[in-house]
C-alpha cells in the first residue's frame, strides 16, 4: 500500500503538469495571436504604401502634365503617361488588398471615378497641346487638374 508521503507526491506532480499544461495552452494561443496580429500590421503597412504610391504618381501625373503645356517637351508626355499607368496600377492593387473589407472597397469605388476624370482632364490638356492649342490646354490644366488635386 502507498504512503500518504507518496499520495503527496503523485499529487503534486498532477497539479504541477496540469499548471504547465494549462501555461503551454495559453502560451500556444499567445503566439498565434501575435502571428496574426503581425500579420495584419504587415497589411496594413502594404495597404498605406500602395496609397503612397497611387497619391504620388498622381501628383507626378500633374505635373508631368502641366510641364508638358508650359513646355512643349514631349519627355513630360511620357512622364504623364507612365505615372497616370502606375497610379492606375497601384490603385487596382489596392481594390486587391482591401478586398475583404465592404466598406473600404465602396469608399474606392467613389475615388475611382474622381481619378479618372483628373487623370481624363490631364490627358485633354496634354491632347490640346499637342494640337497647338497652347491657351486651351493652359486654361484646363491650370485650373481643372488643381480642383482634382493633381499636383
Amino acid at each position: 500500500m502507498k504512503s500518504s508521503l507518496d499520495k503527496k507526491v503523485i499529487a503534486a506532480f498532477g497539479v504541477a503538469l496540469g499548471i504547465v499544461a494549462t501555461l503551454g495552452v495559453i502560451q500556444y494561443k499567445d503566439a498565434r495571436r501575435l502571428i496574426q496580429d503581425n500579420h495584419w500590421v504587415a497589411h496594413t503597412n502594404q495597404v498605406l504604401r500602395e496609397l503612397d504610391a497611387t497619391l504620388n504618381l498622381l501628383a507626378d501625373a500633374g505635373m508631368s502634365a502641366r510641364s508638358y503645356v508650359a513646355t512643349g517637351r514631349e519627355s513630360y508626355v511620357d512622364s504623364w503617361r507612365q505615372a497616370a499607368a502606375a497610379a492606375q496600377a497601384h490603385f487596382r492593387q489596392l481594390h486587391n488588398l482591401m478586398s475583404y473589407n465592404s466598406a473600404q472597397q465602396r469608399r474606392l469605388a467613389q475615388l475611382e471615378p474622381l481619378m479618372t476624370q483628373g487623370l481624363g482632364v490631364l490627358g485633354q490638356a496634354v491632347y490640346l497641346r499637342r494640337k497647338n492649342d497652347t491657351s486651351s490646354a493652359r486654361e484646363i490644366n491650370l485650373h481643372r487638374s488643381r480642383k482634382k488635386g493633381f499636383g
